[in-house]
């Protein structure tokens, strides 16, 4: 059984506070976020210099927060976290896609007392890359989503996964592995939970 756990709320600033994110309506096409690629490409306001309208980067990352869920034995102190995230025109330059970048602080990893060298430790960071596509007008689609289960540890797992038309293409839901925080696009096997 999992427990399923919202991102929290975003602030313009890209961090995370800790109230319930309110989604714009998901519709089976994607998600209606009430600005199109051209009023994100037109910024009127642009903070970080990077083409794309500072309202635009929020409602997309607010829309498209990974829905977390956490194992049933997780403890509610090593889901414990900071959030934070960032929104950039996709590498190919284009407005029309853009990539947001959502890192997980975790402040603990319990880790594994039963198992050998899977101690815990303060401090565990994993990310989720949601890249998402303009449709018409304010619409919007989740497209491909990249996973980071210990990236770049000698147990990396990480992994993309494109998002079939025939899904809604709202936010993405990520299953967490138990106390470890690697994310997979399916409920985790133990094999993974441990990194075996």
């Amino acid at each position: 059984m999992t427990a399923r756990v919202a991102l929290p709320a975003l602030l313009a600033l890209g961090a995370v506070t800790h109230a319930t994110v309110s989604r714009a309506q998901t519709l089976l096409s994607g998600v209606d976020i009430g600005m199109s690629c051209d009023a994100c490409a037109n910024a009127s306001t642009d903070g970080d210099a990077d083409q794309l309208d500072d309202t635009c980067e929020y409602e997309l990352a607010k829309s498209f927060a990974p829905e977390l869920y956490f194992a049933s034995g997780e403890t509610v102190s090593s889901r414990r976290m900071r959030t934070y995230w960032a929104a950039l025109p996709a590498p190919e330059g284009r407005v029309k896609t853009v990539r947001i970048f959502y890192a997980l602080s975790y402040l603990n990893d319990p880790g594994f007392l039963e198992v050998p060298f899977m101690w815990g430790h303060q401090g565990d960071s994993e990310f989720i890359i949601v890249d998402v596509e303009a449709l018409d007008g304010g619409t919007w689609r989740a497209r491909q989503v990249f996973l980071s289960a210990h990236y770049g540890s000698a147990n990396d797992h990480s992994a993309s996964f494109s998002i079939p038309e025939s899904e809604p293409g709202g936010a993405p839901r990520v299953y967490v592995s138990l106390y470890k925080h690697a994310n997979y696009p399916r409920p985790c096997s133990l094999t993974e939970t441990l990194d075996i």
